[in-house]
């Protein structure tokens, strides 16, 4: 595993690791949003920050299970797959974020 990261997600477990960071994304969320509604920057930040780390590490471990789960054309067809909902995801995000504001 390369970095810092890679070795806190050997220690902890592949699959403890994800859960703990999608609760953590999840947080982030949801305090982001709470600082939206009352109009406070701060918590703002301290969700979108809590988000992306939760994330950064959710994307990691997802990227360490697919090399476990997957051998050959699999892994090449799985990871296309996470590749394509990223950018897919990303794309849709600022189309939809008007709407859904109102």
């Amino acid at each position: 595993f390369c970095g810092p990261l890679g070795t806190v997600i050997s220690r902890i477990g592949r699959s403890k690791c994800a859960m703990v960071s999608s609760f953590l994304a999840a947080a982030g969320a949801t305090l982001t949003t709470l600082g939206c509604h009352s109009s406070n920057l701060a918590v703002m930040l301290v969700g979108r920050f809590l988000f992306w780390l939760g994330l950064n590490v959710l994307l990691m471990t997802q990227t360490i299970l697919v090399y476990d789960l997957f051998k050959g054309k699999d892994l090449n067809c799985a990871m296309t797959l996470i590749v394509c909902s990223i950018r897919f995801g990303g794309s849709l995000a600022y189309p939809l974020s008007g709407p859904l504001l109102h």
